[in-house]
């Protein structure tokens, strides 16, 4: 039996966030890693995550690059990174990125 790692199917709003956000040179190579992004246990991660690394990365390619690697240690820091700020020293949430992004 060949167990594969499948790619992941990017929801459209995450590529459309890319696309605004990522200098056009980085747009592909963000695809891929979020593609392969793998969590603690090896498995694909859901578009929640998704969104919190593209979110967490800022438009920067070698930070995208950075938190897919930490996604595979711990999955709260990345969501750390995409749904909270630190706001007088402490830490608050200021999205949900369980629904999809509205306008992008």
């Amino acid at each position: 039996m060949n167990i594969g790692h499948l790619a992941l199917t990017i929801p459209n709003d995450v590529v459309a966030w890319i696309n605004g956000h990522f200098q056009e040179i980085d747009r592909a190579t963000a695809i891929g890693l979020l593609e392969d992004a793998v969590d603690e246990r090896g498995d694909p991660v859901e578009a929640r995550l998704l969104r919190c690394l593209v979110i967490g990365a800022r438009g920067d390619i070698d930070r995208l690059s950075d938190l897919v690697e930490e996604l595979r240690i711990d999955s709260e820091d990345v969501i750390l990174s995409g749904e909270y700020e630190s706001r007088g020293g402490k830490l608050v949430k200021i999205r949900d990125l369980k629904e999809p992004f509205g306008d992008v």
